[in-house]
């Protein structure tokens, strides 16, 4: 099989580039592409649907770990020692609760073997799961977490802004109580973490106990987005918008706090002035 430099994992399937997380992953893959590094991407559930064409080149099949792998891959999680066999327990559990199969999981190695893969990429929530076995079983291969949001954080603030109706807060203490104990028990091995802010990274840092956390800020193609590139109708003045998912609490505590602090105050000098906000998931 052909050697891989840099393979992409995640849980769920990379395509439609409809999260936060795909459109960091594949932005960041198509940059390496460009660069003539050898990429791959391998999901553990199969994307659906035409990729595109680019993508579906680079994809690898997730395959059936071998007993071997499998047997590795369980004496990895378990640990040696009481304190790591207690630990060891503690991450059984958590990845039972996220129903993740460890038996899927193992297919890692086999992946990585197969393709000479140098570095393994792992995007989403459950990244850091997906990378603790192949700490042992490939400890050369380097393993990064493409965190970007840190989990911990993301759930406190959805805990400060969510809709309680919606979502009861007993759910968003178990959700903030995953994340904090996924991060303390999976990720002290990682090679490193990248985080996209300052406060992000911080908390990554903290709660990861990780000392490599690289700061790669969301972009946006300026050139590209730049009003009426390619329109020949003029651009509307006095008007602005927010893009982003509508059911993602975050997002809409973001709205709020726009209008109700910023476009108040452009309102009352502009009066025609028009805010739009655009995005998939409306909520109230």
């Amino acid at each position: 099989m052909s050697p891989i430099d840099v393979l992409f994992i995640s849980e769920l399937p990379i395509w439609p580039r409809d999260l936060g997380w795909r459109v960091h992953g594949l932005a960041v893959m198509r940059e390496m592409v460009s660069r003539d590094l050898r990429v791959g991407v391998a999901t553990m559930t199969p994307t659906r649907g035409k990729l595109p064409r680019w993508l579906a080149n680079r994809q690898v099949d997730w395959p059936q770990a071998s007993d071997c792998d499998i047997a590795a891959c369980r004496d990895a999680w378990r640990g040696a020692g009481l304190s790591s066999r207690l630990a060891g327990m503690m991450r059984f559990a958590l990845a039972s609760h996220q129903a993740l199969q460890l038996d899927r999981m193992a297919g890692l190695a086999t992946l990585v073997r197969q393709h000479q893969v140098r570095a393994v990429v792992a995007l989403g929530q459950h990244a850091p799961m997906l990378l603790w076995g192949l700490s042992r079983m490939s400890p050369n291969t380097l393993r990064l977490w493409h965190a970007a949001d840190d989990p911990v954080l993301h759930q406190l603030s959805c805990l400060r802004c969510g809709d309680r109706q919606a979502t009861p807060i007993t759910r968003q203490l178990r959700h903030l109580a995953v994340a904090a104990a996924t991060q303390m028990l999976f990720t002290p091995r990682l090679h490193a973490a990248i985080a996209a802010s300052p406060l992000d990274q911080k908390f990554l840092r903290r709660t990861g106990r990780l000392r490599c956390v690289p700061l790669v800020r969301n972009g946006v193609d300026l050139d590209y987005f730049h009003p009426g590139l390619e329109t020949d109708e003029e651009p509307m003045p006095f008007t602005a918008a927010f893009w982003g998912r509508l059911d993602f609490a975050p997002n809409a505590d973001a709205v709020k706090w726009f209008v109700a602090k910023v476009w108040r105050r452009v309102h009352d000098a502009y009066p025609g002035a028009t805010f739009f906000v655009i995005g998939k998931g409306l909520t109230p």
